[in-house]
């Protein structure tokens, strides 16, 4: 998770992120909360994985079963974000 921790603060131009607690340690994905160090706000942190269990990213790679799941993702919360919800129920930034 530490990797994963760090690319997403890398992400959001953040020094670090502090984990605050793992949502989600086993399975398909890996999802954290953390705190940005730059203005305590919390976000979530989410990444796929692979079969061997391994972070795994390409999701322009269609033979990859993780890469479509990831593009599905994308696009699903991409609608959501579009919707005039209060609260909002999709992410304000997300990144891939």
């Amino acid at each position: 998770m530490d990797e994963i921790l760090a690319r997403a603060a890398q992400l959001l131009g953040e020094d670090s992120l502090t984990l605050i607690d793992g949502l989600r340690t086993d399975g398909r994905n890996r999802v954290a909360r953390a705190r940005r160090a730059s203005n305590g706000e919390v976000v979530i942190v989410k990444s796929a994985v692979g079969e061997d269990g391994l972070p795994t990213a390409d999701p322009s790679d269609d033979e990859e079963s993780t890469g479509r799941r990831m593009r599905n993702e994308g696009v699903g919360l991409a609608f959501l974000s579009q919707l005039e919800i209060t609260p909002p129920i999709a992410p304000r930034f997300l990144a891939g």
